[in-house]
């Protein structure tokens, strides 16, 4: 269960006892971006790092104006954006692209509207950009 603060309590069985541990989950302070895929090979295995502190959505997409500029034509002006959700939760939204968000899993990239991140996840923009996002907390 987890409360507002992003603590969570976990209730553990031990010899057929049941007792409640609290356990303090610091929040996410930076989203680190790493690009495995990309049309510019330079940008292959680079990383950029975004305090969310300073921002309360992170656009990504090929337009100059959005925090994440990602050069490939696959990829939307306006493709994707990271926030927070109401229940705290770090999430990462199509916004309607053209060639879609697909996430990772199983060994198939599949096509997601909305997906809750978590640390390490892969994620496929367009056709030709592949990133993995880890949340680093402090």
């Amino acid at each position: 269960m987890q409360n507002n603060k992003g603590n969570t309590t976990l209730n553990v069985k031990d010899l057929g006892t049941e007792t409640t541990r609290h356990v303090e989950q610091k929040p996410v302070k930076r989203i680190r971006i790493t690009f495995i895929e990309s049309t510019v090979d330079s940008l292959k295995n680079t990383a950029v790092d975004i305090d969310v502190v300073y921002f309360d959505s992170i656009t990504i997409g090929r337009a100059p104006d959005n925090i994440v500029v990602i050069p490939d034509i696959t990829v939307s002006r306006k493709h994707a954006m990271i926030s927070k959700d109401p229940s705290g939760s770090i999430v990462l939204v199509d916004l309607n692209s053209k060639n879609g968000t697909y996430v990772y899993n199983n060994g198939v990239f599949e096509r997601v509207n909305k997906v809750e991140l978590r640390d390490g996840i892969v994620v496929r923009l367009g056709i030709y950009t592949i990133l993995k996002i880890n949340l680093i907390q402090g």
